[in-house]
């Protein structure tokens, strides 16, 4: 059943507690703020062989340093303010950039809309304002999605390093071409914790996914998402969904079957087990609006923390029968094995290494490789991929 509300209404639900706590503010707020420089230079040697560019179907290797493997190379600026009456406010931006010197995405780095190796245009890897008080956190912005930072939660990998489940995750790698771990223009709320249960609502006016809107044919995309979730005891449990309107599918130009609703279910699960281990279980499946067939992602993780230490194990399985409708095409899977180990030096200073394996079905052209991979092709069907990562991160 769907959920999608009229913009307006939208944003009449998150303005109106926003104005009742203004309207409790004192008339002089409280001087008491602080206003932090962060940031993150993460270098590693990567080994990658896997699937080149369509012309070429025979497996290529390619070694170098890059950057953002262990953890994204960012810097940002970061804050918090009283504002008197329970009310504080805070503010965060954030920017990517190529720790290793040059654009490893293959942008050209004059080009103003390239990515600065991750997270979008200059200060887009997150650039919010939020005001927290009784009622919880309202905020506004370019913000990371609730079903990105659940599956960051629960993945053995952190959702880094070369095993990290984003590779299959429908996050990333769902048909129509939605980039979902970021939304634009976005609004959002984080219910206060109530005994371990929490609740997060998102909505964007402008889910600014790779799949951009056609302005003269077709609405702007927009997505509503929800979150629910229960942590105590080290235990973490949780659902989301999420709701994109008016999408376009960005794998095939010739479909303009996008004018649609996409929608994705997401349950996870983090949990200590005997001996010190931790496990996770996460499960996806997505489906959309003029379309055949659905994807399903499910990952199984562990993790064994001993001390400075960190072992880091999963499997993962991504399966996918979708295709712009009324085309039917067989379901084709590709599985993740993944192996890592990180080491900290100090508290700021790691080092880490890390392999994947990602085994194509003979109908698979979409699991190209790892996030290693330095060119992924396209049309070069039933190749496997691996790759070796050896690196050093620094939090400052």
């Amino acid at each position: 059943m769907s959920f999608i509300l009229p913009t307006r209404w939208a944003a009449a639900a998150f303005a109106l507690p926003l104005a009742a706590a203004a309207a409790d503010l004192p008339d002089r707020a409280s001087s008491t703020s602080s206003v932090a420089l962060y940031g993150a230079i993460d270098l590693a040697y990567v080994h990658f062989t896997g699937v080149p560019p369509a012309d070429d179907a025979a497996p290529r290797t390619a070694w170098g340093l890059a950057s953002s493997v262990g953890a994204a190379s960012a810097l940002g600026v970061r804050g918090r303010s009283s504002l008197g009456s329970g009310l504080t406010l805070d503010f965060n931006a954030e920017t990517g950039f190529c720790a290793a010197g040059v654009n490893q995405i293959g942008v050209d780095p004059t080009d103003p809309a390239q990515t600065f190796c991750g997270g979008g245009g200059f200060m887009q890897r997150t650039a919010v304002l939020g005001v927290s008080g009784s009622a919880g956190r309202f905020a506004a912005g370019r913000q990371v999605t609730l079903l990105a930072l659940r599956q960051g939660d629960v993945d053995a990998f952190e959702d880094g390093y070369a095993g990290a489940v984003g590779n299959l995750s429908l996050i990333s790698t769902n048909r129509p071409g939605l980039g979902l771990a970021r939304v634009a223009q976005s609004l959002s709320w984080q219910s206060p914790s109530l005994g371990g249960l929490g609740i997060g609502v998102q909505y964007s006016f402008n889910a600014g996914s790779q799949a951009a809107p056609r302005w003269g044919d077709a609405p702007t995309p927009h997505a509503w998402l929800v979150d629910v979730k229960h942590e105590a005891g080290g235990v973490l449990l949780g659902v989301s969904h999420a709701h994109y309107r008016h999408f376009r599918y960005a794998l095939d130009d010739e479909q303009p079957s996008g004018d649609a609703g996409y929608r994705i279910w997401m349950a996870y699960l983090r949990s200590p087990l005997f001996g010190g281990w931790i496990g996770d279980v996460l499960l996806q499946r997505n489906t959309a609006d003029d379309s055949d067939g659905s994807q399903t992602v499910w990952s199984i993780g562990l993790a064994l923390p001993l001390g400075a230490t960190r072992w880091m194990a999963s499997i993962s399985q991504h399966a996918s029968s979708m295709a712009p409708g009324p085309q039917h095409v067989g379901e084709s899977r590709a599985w993740q094995y993944a192996l890592g180990w990180r080491y900290a030096l100090s508290r700021r200073t790691q080092i880490h290494a890390s392999y994947a394996f990602i085994r194509n079905a003979a109908a698979d052209a979409q699991h190209e490789g790892t996030a290693l991979s330095p060119a992924p092709g396209g049309g070069v069907t039933g190749v496997d991929s691996h790759g070796l990562a050896i690196g050093l991160t620094h939090r400052f």
